[in-house]
């Protein structure tokens, strides 16, 4: 039933996270409350790309059927750590007043990885 909506919401996420990471900064000023702790963007970076590594894992299992778990890990990883690599360089190519971080692209990757392993340890057939 659902399976024609993973793609769409994968990409409508790809444009959220392009939203969250390179909206000005200075327009965040009034979110910077929201930094309870040091760290909290880092949980940020890992939550938006966490439903990154679900939606993209659950496109390519319940889209495209796609079974083997190897090779699902290996594509959404691999698009993963690109589409973040894109959006880390994005921040510092751009007038945006953000920064590029290693420690971003980090917590990135493992949401990515978090989420995809989630996905396919849920997807375990009998």
């Amino acid at each position: 039933m659902f399976r024609n909506c993973w793609l769409p919401a994968l990409l409508v996420w790809c444009v959220v996270i392009l939203v969250a990471t390179l909206f000005p900064a200075n327009h965040l000023s009034h979110i910077s409350d929201f930094n309870l702790y040091p760290g909290a963007d880092l949980l940020a970076h890992f939550v938006l790309f966490l439903l990154f590594g679900i939606l993209g894992t659950g496109t390519l299992i319940y889209r495209y059927n796609i079974r083997e778990k190897n090779l699902i890990l290996l594509y959404v990883l691999v698009s993963g750590i690109i589409f973040a690599g894109i959006t880390e360089l994005l921040q510092l190519l751009l007038p945006v007043n953000r920064d590029a971080s290693f420690d971003d692209l980090l917590a990135d990757f493992a949401g990515v990885i978090s989420g995809s392993l989630l996905v396919l340890a849920l997807n375990v057939k009998k």
